[in-house]
C-alpha cells in the first residue's frame, strides 16, 4: 500500500539518521529520494538516506531532477537514473519519480517524457510517477 504521506529528502538534507526516520515515521509513510539529476548528478546521501529510511520501516521511493530537451536526452536520463537504483540494489517495484520543472523542458515535454517512460519500462521500471 502506498504511504498517503512522505517527505522529500536530498543531499540538502544530509545525513539523516535512523532515529531521525523513527520520528519521522510517526507522522509519514514514506521517504522520496533524490538519486539523480541530469546525466551528471549522484545525491552523495541517497546511500545512507535510503538504507536508513528502509531500516526505519519507512517506504522509500526516489526520484530523478529531470533536464532533458530531446527524446535522446530523456532516454540518457532514464539510464543515468536506472543505474543509481541499481547501485543501490532497489527493487525494480520502487516508486520511481520523474521530477520536471525547468521550464526549459516544455517543448515537446510530452513526446520527450514519453521517451523517459520507455527507457524506463524497457528496463523493467513499471512503478513510475511523473
Amino acid at each position: 500500500m502506498q504511504p498517503k504521506t512522505f517527505i522529500d529528502v536530498s543531499s540538502h538534507n544530509g545525513e539523516i539518521s535512523v532515529d531521525d526516520y523513527r520520528a519521522l515515521a510517526q507522522g509519514v509513510g514514506g521517504v522520496v529520494v533524490k538519486l539523480t539529476e541530469d546525466t551528471w548528478y549522484n545525491n552523495p546521501k541517497a546511500p545512507s538516506q535510503v538504507r536508513n529510511a528502509q531500516i526505519a520501516g519507512l517506504q522509500v521511493s526516489t526520484y530523478h531532477f529531470s533536464r532533458y530537451t530531446t527524446e535522446e536526452e530523456a532516454r540518457a536520463e532514464a539510464r543515468f537514473y536506472i543505474q543509481a537504483a541499481q547501485k543501490l540494489n532497489l527493487p525494480k517495484s520502487t516508486v520511481m519519480v520523474n521530477d520536471f520543472e525547468d521550464s526549459k523542458m516544455l517543448y515537446n515535454i510530452n513526446r520527450n517524457t514519453q521517451a523517459w517512460v520507455n527507457e524506463m519500462r524497457k528496463h523493467g521500471y513499471n512503478n513510475l510517477m511523473f
